[in-house]
């Protein structure tokens, strides 16, 4: 299946990670969230991450679907964040 990962950019500069603001993945049909989190070795606080996938925030456990649209946002405190 495949999936888009969007990388907030505290993520991208946390990881160091040469991309875009997102990413594809292909990952087999059982994946969770937690599969693109180890497939883009995001090491980010697991309590300073908030996971989200089409517009719905969710745990690092949820079974993904083809053409789910993730947000990899840091937890921040002052504002608020926008999913588009």
């Amino acid at each position: 299946m495949v999936v888009i990962v969007h990388l907030h950019t505290a993520i991208r500069e946390h990881q160091k990670l040469d991309r875009g603001s997102s990413v594809t993945l292909t990952l087999p049909s059982d994946s969770r969230i937690q599969d693109v989190l180890d497939q883009l070795e995001v090491t980010f606080p697991s309590h300073g991450l908030l996971l989200v996938v089409n517009r719905r925030t969710v745990g690092p456990e949820q079974v993904l679907a083809e053409g789910d649209i993730i947000h990899l946002i840091p937890a921040i405190s002052g504002g608020s964040v926008r999913v588009k």
